[in-house]
């Protein structure tokens, strides 16, 4: 094989490249207690959800751009929290399951709802963009913890 030097340069910015792939490699952290609107910047983040200070909204961008996507978890039990659709034109298209019941969005839904006295930290849902509409899938541990509104 024989023998070859490697420069300094060259080996810090190996290191640089590897650290770089493994910070990609983690799905950002983001807890959002109060009223937001996310952008396309905030696509992949897990958003953990707690309502302790009030009831937020989060508004969702336009599903426009085709492989957008959220994963929301409740983060405590105190009151419901309200994940909105961005644009009437957005249809949120899926569903999400109970201890024994299924809810589906239908045309007439405009959110999803973790429900207050309902809903349970680790509740979930994720969204998706395929470019027109969100698809949607979740779980909540009792039924009617997480639906559509």
């Amino acid at each position: 094989m024989g023998t070859k030097r490697v420069g300094w340069a060259r080996i810090r910015s190996l290191i640089n490249e590897n650290q770089n792939d493994l910070r990609r490699r983690n799905r950002q952290v983001v807890t959002i207690s109060e009223s937001t609107t996310l952008t396309a910047e905030d696509s992949g983040k897990l958003i953990l959800l707690n309502g302790a200070s009030g009831a937020p909204d989060i508004t969702l961008p336009r599903a426009t751009d085709a492989g957008l996507n959220f994963r929301f978890v409740l983060s405590d039990n105190t009151t419901v929290v309200d994940v909105i659709q961005g644009d009437a034109g957005d249809e949120l298209v899926g569903s999400i399951h109970g201890a024994s019941a299924i809810d589906t969005g239908t045309g007439s839904d405009t959110k999803i709802i973790f429900a207050a006295g309902t809903a349970l930290a680790g509740d979930w849902v994720e969204l998706y963009s395929d470019g027109s509409d969100w698809i949607v899938c979740g779980q909540g541990a009792t039924n009617a913890a997480v639906l559509f509104g």
